[in-house]
């Protein structure tokens, strides 16, 4: 669970960030750009998973062939029924993310606007909607403790760019 500290810094940057994004026209063609590149990257990833569990999946209906004794042939048994539902996990998955490509372009187009109402009207977003906006923008938080006094919080954000901000906490009182 985040402390409302690191929630307040982690909306901060994204509100920095759809300030920025909305407002500069280059940075928006850039975020709509982005977003359908990060896509294909994770339609070559999920296929190169793809790939690389019927291999694991292949080998070990090999080694069934192979294997005689009792216990090995079940531990392949299970690794085999494993390696299946991972499989339907992963064709599942980059089926979503096929289908999604062209409508998460269509959706950033239309968003602008709203956006723009968005930023200007920040303080009544509620905390869920802003959780979608930052799922939407990027990839991950970071939070980093130095020390007992001071936190490191970062948003790699899905253009690949970074924001970063150090936070101190008064001497007497200290992160948790």
């Amino acid at each position: 669970m985040m402390t409302p500290f690191v929630d307040c810094t982690i909306d901060a940057l994204l509100l920095e960030r759809l300030k920025a994004t909305t407002i500069d026209e280059a940075a928006w063609e850039q975020a709509v750009a982005s977003s359908q590149k990060n896509s294909h990257g994770e339609i070559r990833r999920l296929q190169t998973a793809l790939r690389n569990t019927e291999d694991a999946q292949h080998g070990i209906v090999e080694n069934l062939k192979m294997i005689t004794h009792p216990d090995l042939v079940k531990q392949l048994q299970e690794s085999c029924i494993a390696n299946e539902h991972h499989l339907e996990r992963l064709r599942t998955e980059l089926s979503h993310v096929q289908a999604d490509k062209g409508h998460r372009r269509l959706l950033l187009l239309e968003a602008r606007p709203v956006l723009e109402m968005v930023v200007a009207r920040w303080d009544e977003v509620a905390q869920e909607d802003r959780r979608e906006l930052f799922d939407a923008f990027a990839v991950r938080a970071i939070v980093n403790r130095p020390d007992t006094i001071t936190r490191t919080i970062g948003v790699v954000w899905r253009d690949g760019t970074e924001t970063t901000r150090t936070m101190h906490r008064e001497a007497r009182y200290q992160f948790t």
